[in-house]
């Protein structure tokens, strides 16, 4: 018979040194994360404790053709912690926004709330205006996966950048509807609700010191293939010329092309009937034509510094045509009119925030639409390629 016996002078690994060294790592972690960064296969969507958390929800039904898209900054400044919300629809050009004090960006879980105007937890997003509301269920079924490389490549884990983006749903099921009122509907007595059940979503987030003052955005669903999404961001280099840093995500079924930024070599031109932007991985090309075939709208931006709000002209439907090659290979070649395409070219500053609960309403009228098109830089100085697909 063995008996283990003990050695005398060894004694058992005291749980409490275990538990302060797992508190350590979990404070470091957080200090590393006010920074903008993420540890590898972290999580990057509950908040980092940045001057500025960004969310973005966006719906898109092609079968009405039409497109809801929802907008939640949380910004904190020496004075405190302010809202910004924002909700638009095309067709009707419908634009609501307002900005609120306080709000609550959650450091341990993908959620977010700002005062009575909106709120996201597991799954539910309520917005809520006094003239239009939007309660949706969303339930995740492609997200972007916590092991592959970052949508932006290794900017994502460099510290104390200006914006970092994250495009975290590609495809989910949802359920719900935004309601709006009567004299918003132009019926008396009635309201004009769009039925987001069935509806392609699309999340991400953006957070860091502010959004940069010169950059472009996108994201596509609506393609032939009902599962094929894209996203895009792009801006100029600073003191490169008309240098562009771009990343773009593709996902179609079990298949996906990720070109991220510092991993390509990216040129954006754009002349009175559009836009080119083309990106040259290491194992393919990807290029988007983009025309606008209507008046963008005029969203706020927040500029956290003095509690400012800036606009940035977004087409909710657009014209966007994407083409992925390997070599003389054409892997996919398709068009939607439903892609959102944003200028970050801010222009003038809203006024009339911060003076109550519900306040921030755009200069002029909300339902409105912005004039002229968005601007772009010339064509970009050519980067070092590379592509990894997740």
């Amino acid at each position: 018979m063995i008996v283990n016996v003990a050695h005398p002078y060894s004694t058992p690994r005291p749980a409490v040194r275990s538990t302060r060294r797992l508190a350590v790592r979990s404070a470091s972690r957080r200090i590393w994360r006010r920074t903008g960064a993420d540890w590898p296969g972290g999580d990057p969507m509950p908040a980092h404790g940045v001057p500025t958390e960004g969310y973005l929800w966006r719906f898109t039904l092609p079968g009405r053709r039409q497109v809801v898209t929802v907008g939640c900054t949380v910004n904190r400044d020496r004075h405190g912690t302010w809202s910004s919300v924002v909700l638009a629809r095309e067709p009707g050009a419908l634009l609501r926004h307002a900005t609120t004090q306080g709000g609550h960006a959650d450091p341990d879980a993908f959620a977010v709330s700002a005062g009575d105007l909106l709120s996201y937890r597991d799954g539910h997003l309520s917005v809520a205006f006094p003239d239009a509301r939007l309660d949706a269920h969303i339930s995740p079924t492609v997200t972007w996966p916590r092991a592959a490389p970052p949508p932006n490549g290794v900017a994502a884990l460099l510290p104390l950048l200006r914006t970092y983006w994250h495009p975290y749903l590609l495809q989910g099921r949802v359920s719900g509807q935004l309601t709006v009122a009567a004299e918003t509907a132009g019926a008396a007595g009635t309201h004009e609700a769009t039925v987001l059940t069935g509806a392609q979503v699309y999340t991400e987030k953006a957070w860091g010191r502010g959004f940069p003052a010169r950059s472009w955005w996108g994201q596509a669903h609506g393609f032939p293939h009902g599962d094929l999404c894209l996203a895009y961001v792009a801006t100029p280099v600073p003191l490169a010329g008309s240098a562009v840093l771009a990343s773009c995500v593709i996902r179609l079924g079990d298949a996906g092309w990720h070109v991220p930024a510092l991993a390509n070599r990216a040129t954006r031109q754009e002349d009175s009937t559009g836009w080119r932007m083309t990106l040259r991985g290491a194992r393919c090309r990807i290029q988007l034509d983009g025309r606008l075939t209507e008046p963008p709208l005029p969203m706020p931006l927040p500029a956290p510094a003095g509690r400012a709000l800036v606009t940035a002209p977004q087409a909710l439907r657009s014209t966007l045509r994407l083409r992925v090659r390997r070599g003389d290979r054409t892997l996919l070649d398709t068009e939607t009119t439903l892609a959102g395409q944003e200028s970050g070219q801010m222009t003038g500053q809203m006024t009339g925030q911060m003076t109550g609960q519900m306040t921030g309403q755009m200069t002029g009228q909300t339902t409105g639409r912005a004039t002229g098109r968005a601007t772009g830089p010339e064509p970009g100085v050519p980067r070092r390629p590379e592509e990894i697909s997740p």
